[in-house]
């Protein structure tokens, strides 16, 4: 298994770590080999060490703790206007993070969901980029789009920063992949019980392969078991057909370690590129994601789309509009059908 070198860019708050499995899953990582560093502000630094990884101050503004008599969806409501909007600590912090990570010869570049440093980064350097991190659609999470005029004056600064180091429409960036990013949602701790924790969300395709797919008289198939989801139940259900089936199955997981009834006719990678991935495969088994089904589809490859959430519907609606596979739209219909 090649060791990667992973750098983590995060808002310094001890929160941004302890959300939505994002520490569990660096150091999961970890332990597999890869070498983790985490990108932020200084006054997390220990945290950060006594936990078995690399920190590097890159002079990430602290994220202020929550006060005791707000909620939680409320302390994120004013990191979002203060710490968030702050085109000068962007700008530092971009600087700051694009010489520590030319010289560290990084691999990948892992982000919080609401830091724009990691996205920026990759578009000047090239580096895949991934989102590491909670997101929450749903109504409990909290929907700021009310400031309309704190908002326009960040579009505006934000453009000229980018725009100042060669990076064009840079305020466009997707927080949340296919979403207007006026209707950021804000995660909280409390996830649906069938969501579990979420792992690392892949944006676009997957970078490296771990292992090379080897041809064989069996049916190679390939799941990408989630993004921003993932659910044990579709999971085992998905791994149980290399137990009943004559098939092999070459699957993704961030910090997914499920129970492998079939270990050899299963392959796990930690990342690969389906790119490379799918032109060796029989079958893709999708959740819905829109860089897996494009790439499904430009491959000329049948695809299962089994979608958990509203927004890989859009992606099942085109599968089946253009005749390029079967889309099982519920979870119970899912797990009856295998």
């Amino acid at each position: 298994m090649k060791s990667l070198n992973i750098d983590y860019v995060c808002f310094a708050g001890y929160s941004h770590l302890d959300w939505g499995g994002v520490l569990e899953t660096l150091k999961e990582l970890n332990s597999r080999g890869h070498t983790i560093r985490v990108l932020s502000g200084a006054n997390i630094k220990e945290y950060v060490e006594n936990n078995g990884l690399i920190f590097k101050d890159v002079g990430l503004e602290y994220f202020r703790p929550r006060q005791s008599t707000e909620t939680i969806e409320d302390t994120l409501a004013y990191h979002q206007f203060h710490n968030f909007f702050d085109t000068k600590n962007i700008e530092k912090t971009y600087l700051n993070s694009l010489n520590l990570i030319k010289e560290n010869k990084t691999d990948i570049i892992l982000s919080d969901p609401l830091c724009k440093t990691g996205p920026l980064i990759s578009i000047k350097t090239g580096i895949p980029y991934a989102v590491l991190g909670p997101y929450n659609y749903q109504p409990e999470g909290r929907v700021e789009n009310d400031n309309h005029a704190a908002i326009d004056r960040f579009v505006k600064e934000f453009s000229a920063v980018t725009e100042r180091h060669g990076i064009k429409d840079g305020y466009k960036l997707p927080l949340v992949q296919n979403s207007p990013w006026l209707n950021i949602v804000y995660s909280t701790p409390d996830f649906d019980k069938e969501m579990r924790e979420p792992n690392i969300t892949h944006v676009g395709s997957d970078p490296f392969p771990l292992q090379n797919p080897t041809r064989n008289d069996k049916l190679n198939i390939f799941y990408s078991s989630g993004t921003i989801f993932w659910d044990q139940y579709q999971v085992d259900a998905v791994i149980n057909l290399a137990k009943t089936h004559n098939i092999t199955l070459h699957m993704t997981r961030g910090n997914i370690i499920p129970d492998i009834p079939a270990k050899e006719s299963v392959i796990i990678y930690d990342f690969c590129d389906d790119k490379k991935m799918l032109p060796e495969m029989d079958v893709l088994i999708t959740q819905g994601g829109l860089g897996t089904v494009t790439n499904g589809i430009r491959a000329g490859k049948p695809l299962l789309v089994l979608p958990l959430m509203w927004y890989n519907q859009p992606q099942a609606i085109k599968v089946e509009r253009y005749g390029n596979g079967l889309v099982i739209k519920t979870l119970n219909e899912q797990l009856m059908f295998f």
